[in-house]
This record gives structure tokens, sequence and C-alpha cells, in this order.
């Protein structure tokens, strides 16, 4: 397509792509720089502000970029998910801008592996990045550290909290509610993932390009990224730059409560783009825990190994018939 607009070769074409690449990875870096206390502590106040959980610095997980199966690398690249891959792992925070970024990592690797070898994995667990000291939770006087956010996949540590086990957390309400909102301020990382992939449509198809290429190109999308956002000033504004029928619902929750006990009803308000919108939830207690319920009784939604799971319709029609029962649309469950 370039080659017919420019009337270039594609030989060429691929070559200045590449230094193109390169030039925004070296000049334009500042984009990602690295985080300070200053940082770190303006995240916390937007996760509590947004996300109703204190004392968060940032939230962790991996993308698989499809890629094209490299000569005479037998299975080293190829994931769970039964395609090829290099793996993105990221650190991305409450505004959905990319705070951190390790790029690289074989496919054939869990989470967990990636994260105890990974620079950005050993920087969290030798506590390598300037962390604000540990301060009172909103409402009450226990103390507790700052911490990110990760999935169950990864180790717990005094600054990584990830959700209790699922036999916990189905016996014990306290624990079940803990994990709703764990990972209600968790997914920001993968709306992240999907805002990128949305806007470079490149990482819904695989890439045929050498390992190393396809690493800085990567890199160059999470800093256009950011400066997007930086630009725009609102994700609401990049996010509309492509087609909105096509993107997963974004929820903001400011809800007041204290986080020591868990059990608090929630109040909010509902806020309106003129040209997309954006739901603050307004669960009450009751309805949240008949939520959770619903969900652990429909294995379609969470869980990869269900036939359903793939299908956006089928879990769409589930959450349109539980929001019937508490008077809601299936968008805002």
């Amino acid at each position: 397509m370039l080659s017919f607009s420019f009337r270039i070769s594609s030989s060429w074409i691929g070559k200045v792509i590449k230094e193109v690449i390169l030039a925004i990875k070296r000049h334009m870096f500042y984009a990602l720089p690295h985080p300070t206390k200053d940082d770190f502590s303006s995240n916390a106040i937007e996760f509590g502000k947004k996300w109703n959980f204190p004392n968060v610095m940032g939230c962790l997980d991996g993308k698989h970029i499809r890629i094209r199966c490299p000569s005479k690398t037998g299975s080293l690249y190829y994931n769970y998910k039964d395609f090829f891959s290099i793996v993105l792992f990221a650190l991305v925070g409450p505004t959905y801008k990319f705070i951190a970024i390790d790029v690289g990592s074989y496919g054939r690797e869990g989470d967990a592996g990636i994260f105890s070898k990974c620079a950005l994995g050993r920087a969290i667990q030798n506590k390598v990045f300037d962390s604000p000291q540990a301060t009172m939770l909103p409402g009450s006087d226990v103390v507790a550290p700052y911490v990110f956010l990760g999935d169950e996949a990864f180790p717990l540590l005094e600054n990584l909290v990830k959700p209790y086990p699922r036999n916990q957390s189905s016996i014990n309400r306290h624990k079940s509610i803990f994990n709703y909102r764990l990972s209600r301020a968790r997914r920001i990382v993968e709306n992240a993932f999907g805002i990128v992939s949305q806007i470079f449509r490149i990482f819904f198809t695989p890439i045929h390009l050498k390992i190393s290429v396809v690493e800085d190109l990567v890199t160059v999308a999470c800093i256009l990224h950011n400066l997007m956002i930086d630009e725009k000033g609102s994700l609401a504004d990049v996010c509309l730059e492509s087609d909105p029928n096509e993107l997963v619902p974004l929820s903001e929750h400011n809800e007041d409560e204290d986080m020591t006990n868990q059990m608090e009803p929630s109040t909010s308000t509902t806020t309106t783009n003129t040209k997309r919108p954006y739901v603050r939830l307004e669960f009450s207690l009751e309805n949240e825990e008949r939520l959770i319920e619903y969900v652990k009784l429909n294995p379609a939604i969470y869980n990869p190994k269900d036939a359903n799971y793939k299908s956006r319709t089928y879990r769409d029609h589930l959450f349109g018939e539980f929001g019937k029962t508490i008077e809601k649309s299936g968008f805002d469950c």
C-alpha cells in the first residue's frame, strides 16, 4: 500500500520504516521515563479516586505479540494459546499509560517465569523502584505499604499483591469482595493492551519481521501510546480516534468506602461523554455480591478452557441476563 502511494519500492520502504522506528526509540524515549517517588505517589492517589484501591503504584501483566515463527527456534516462541509470540511485560498506571516495559521474552514462558527473569520483574523483587513510605489506609489507622497489583500467576511479595486463591474466596465473603475489587483495579493493564492493539492494528496479525525489529516496534508503540495520552489530555480522546464500536467498554469508579473492611456500600455518579459513554457503576453491596456469585456459576466469563470463553456474544448475553435481574444493562455489568 505504501509502495503504491509513494511510488517507492517495497524493499526501500522496509528500510525507511526500520530507521523511523529506531529514531523514535532513540529520541522519544522520554515518554517512558524512569518512575520517581512522586510519580508513584500520584499514581496511588489516582488509583484511590478512580478504582477505589489505595496505595497502588501500578498494575502488572504480560501480553503475547503475534509473530511468524523464526527459523530454527523450535517451540521457543509457541505459547499456550496455540500461536507464536514474544511477550510484552508491562507496568501500567491508573491513566492507562505505560510506566515500565520489558519486551522480548519467549512466548512459551508464563507470566511467573518471565517475572522471575526479566529486568522489570527483578526490579520489583529487589525493590529497585523508589517507592513511597508506607502510609495509613484511608479512614483507618492501619499502616500499609505501597504495592503493585498482579493476577494469580505472580508471587505474593511485600510490594506485590495478588488475589486470594479461588478455594478460599469461594467460601469467604470478605476475600471474594477483595478479589473482585483487586481485579477491577488491575484490569486497566488489560485495557491498555487493548487500546494499543486497537490503535496499532499490526498487533492483530502475525508480524513477519526479525525478533529484534519486533521488539523495537512494540517499544515504539508503547512510547507513542503514552505520547497520545499526554497530548490529548484524556483517554477518551485517544480512543475516539478509533472505531468506538470495536473498543472494549471502560469504566471508572469513584466510590467512597473503607477498604479495611471491604463491606460498605458504594456510591457514585454517572458521567457521559458526548461521543462515547463512560459509565460509573452504581452497584450496591448486595448487587455486587450477586454479580460475584453469578460470575462463579458461569465459567465462560472467566475460564479460558470453557467452550464459550472466546464468544463475546455469549458473554454479553450472560451479563445482559444478569442485568435484567437488577434493572441494569449488560454494559453496566
